[in-house]
C-alpha cells in the first residue's frame, strides 16, 4: 500500500510505513556532491603542479636579487666549439711537375701540369669551453671574456672537383699523391685569403652578439648590467 501526501512519501512494507521529508534530503545530497568535487579538484591540482625549473636569477624579494654566475659560465661552456662564420669559395688553380733531371740535364718532354677547378668551405668560430665569467657585486656588473676566434675547419667539396686540363710528360705522370699534395697547398692558400678578408673578425663579432643576446636579459632581470663581451 502506498500513501502520498504533500510533504511525505509513505511506502508500505509488511504493514510498516517509512516517511522521508523531501525538503531536507535534497540539500544534503547537493552539499555532499559539492564537497566531493572540491576534494577531487584539490587532488588534481597537487598532482599536476609543475616541478620547479632551474633558475639563473633568484631572490627572496626585489631588493635582494642575485645572479648565479656559475650557471651562466656552465651554460656557455656547454656550447663547446661553435662555428660563427664561414667562407665559401670556388677557385681555378694549376700545378706542375718539373722536368726530370739526368746528370744535371733537364730532359725535354718530361714536364707535367694540370689545371683544376674546385669549391670549398672554411669555417671559423669560438671554443666556448674557455670562457671566463666575472661578477662585480659592488658595481652589479657581469663581464664575459671569450678566447679569440680560430679556424675550425677547411675542406674541399670533392663533388665539385673538375680537371680542366692535364699534361703528362714522359716518365713523369701526375699521380694521385701529387694531386693531393697540390690540393693541400691550395686549401692553405684559400684559408690565408679568408683570414685576410676578415673571417676571424666576423666570427668574433657574431660570437659577441650571440652571447649578448643570450644573457643580456638574464642579467637585466637580476639588476645586473652585462658589460660588452671581451676577447683575450
Amino acid at each position: 500500500m502506498i500513501e502520498l501526501s504533500k510533504n511525505t512519501i509513505g511506502i508500505g512494507v509488511f504493514g510498516m510505513k517509512l516517511k522521508t521529508k523531501l525538503p531536507v534530503l535534497v540539500p544534503a545530497i547537493i552539499l555532499a556532491v559539492l564537497i566531493c568535487a572540491g576534494i577531487t579538484l584539490y587532488l588534481i591540482s597537487i598532482f599536476n603542479e609543475p616541478a620547479p625549473s632551474k633558475q639563473i636569477v633568484s631572490a627572496t624579494d626585489k631588493s635582494e636579487l642575485t645572479i648565479d654566475i656559475k650557471t651562466i659560465e656552465h651554460e656557455i661552456k656547454d656550447i663547446g666549439n661553435l662555428c660563427t662564420s664561414e667562407y665559401n669559395f670556388t677557385a681555378v688553380d694549376s700545378f706542375s711537375k718539373d722536368k726530370i733531371n739526368l746528370w744535371f740535364i733537364k730532359l725535354p718532354w718530361t714536364d707535367s701540369s694540370a689545371i683544376v677547378k674546385y669549391s670549398g668551405t672554411i669555417t671559423a668560430g669560438i671554443d666556448f669551453t674557455k670562457v671566463i665569467v666575472e661578477e662585480n657585486i659592488k658595481e652589479k656588473t657581469v663581464q664575459i671574456t671569450l678566447p679569440p676566434a680560430q679556424i675550425l675547419n677547411s675542406e674541399l667539396d670533392f663533388k665539385s672537383f673538375e680537371l680542366l686540363d692535364e699534361k703528362n710528360g714522359l716518365f713523369n705522370r701526375i699521380t694521385v699523391e701529387d694531386t693531393n699534395q697540390a690540393l693541400d697547398k691550395l686549401i692553405d692558400e684559400e684559408t690565408d685569403k679568408a683570414v685576410a678578408d676578415g673571417l676571424l673578425d666576423k666570427a668574433q663579432t657574431n660570437a659577441k652578439d650571440m652571447i649578448a643576446n643570450l644573457f643580456k636579459g638574464v642579467c637585466s632581470a637580476s639588476g645586473y648590467k652585462l658589460l660588452p663581451v671581451k676577447f683575450e
